[in-house]
């Protein structure tokens, strides 16, 4: 059976599959807190480390994991967002357009992989295809010119 480098279970995602082990090394999912606090991020995240302990990254910690790692996440929650408009809650989708989405964008021009490369292409693809940001059906952000 071969794995995907994702796995999206009711708004929790495990990503960065390490094929040899094949365990996902991050997972990140609606912060429970944050609609009741109103403070912090609305996404948590947590990293496996080598030695099996789980630790927490912040969002400076989760912006900085590898950017192929989030290209591939972003690239495939696109698709499925196209397929299903309800499978990630609202505040994943906008989090994931607001802070993840650009980093990539910027990103990716400064790495040499061409299988890279065409991922984020896919990428514009799909954000050039949308219409423009509706906040009822969540639609992806015209793209940016």
């Amino acid at each position: 059976m071969v794995k995907k480098n994702y796995l999206v279970r009711m708004n929790i995602i495990f990503f960065g599959l390490n094929r040899e082990t094949g365990i996902y090394e991050y997972v990140i999912y609606l912060n429970p807190d944050f609609s009741r606090s109103g403070g912090g991020s609305p996404i948590m995240c947590k990293k496996r480390n080598d030695d099996g302990t789980i630790v927490e990254l912040s969002h400076e910690q989760f912006l900085d994991i590898n950017i192929r790692e989030l290209s591939i996440l972003i690239y495939n929650l696109l698709i499925k967002h196209q397929q299903n408009k309800k499978l990630l809650h609202e505040n994943f989708f906008i989090y994931l357009l607001n802070f993840v989405l650009p980093l990539i964008l910027e990103k990716y021009k400064k790495v040499n992989n061409e299988n890279l490369h065409n991922i984020v292409g896919k990428i514009q693809e799909i954000v050039s295809d949308t219409p423009p940001n509706n906040t009822n059906n969540l639609e992806l952000p015209p793209k940016r010119i």
